[in-house]
């Protein structure tokens, strides 16, 4: 729980979380137009959310950079005094959003420390987190834990 915190800290101390809300309602609602504009005019085809989802992709893209995550990293670890702890929770809690995802919606995943999707899923070009071993190794220096 210290670790979390730790992280989400930073988020708010660098007025990411501002930003990470602000994306994602813009995102979610272009991608939540496309998802609407499919029920009432294509039902099977998906035709609009096929258009609108890379444009909320990009503009995931332009404002969210993976190196927030990388740093927030860095600094929750230099709070907690301790990488290894920071590096065990990231390890656990992707564990557990592989083996019980939730459904949480399409473009507020980067609101959470890991993404909360698990990896089966056909909008994964959505996810805004750098890899687990990409996190672990910068933050640990190698990996597996």
């Amino acid at each position: 729980l210290r670790a979390v915190i730790a992280h989400q800290l930073f988020h708010l101390q660098t007025l990411n979380s501002l930003k990470f809300n602000v994306t994602s309602t813009f995102a979610n609602t272009i991608v939540g137009l496309g998802q609407f504009l499919d029920r009432v005019f294509i039902k099977k085809v998906h035709f609009f959310s096929k258009i609108l989802a890379p444009l909320g992709e990009i503009i995931l893209r332009i404002s969210l950079r993976k190196s927030v995550f990388l740093e927030n990293d860095q600094h929750a670890a230099a709070l907690l005094g301790n990488r290894e702890q920071l590096g065990q929770v990231l390890w656990k809690l992707e564990g557990l959003s592989q083996t019980m995802p939730l459904k949480a919606p399409i473009c507020s995943e980067h609101l959470f420390i890991v993404n909360p999707n698990g990896l089966n899923r056909m909008d994964s070009f959505l996810k805004p987190h750098p890899t687990l071993k990409i996190r672990i190794k910068k933050l640990m220096g190698y990996y597996p834990i």
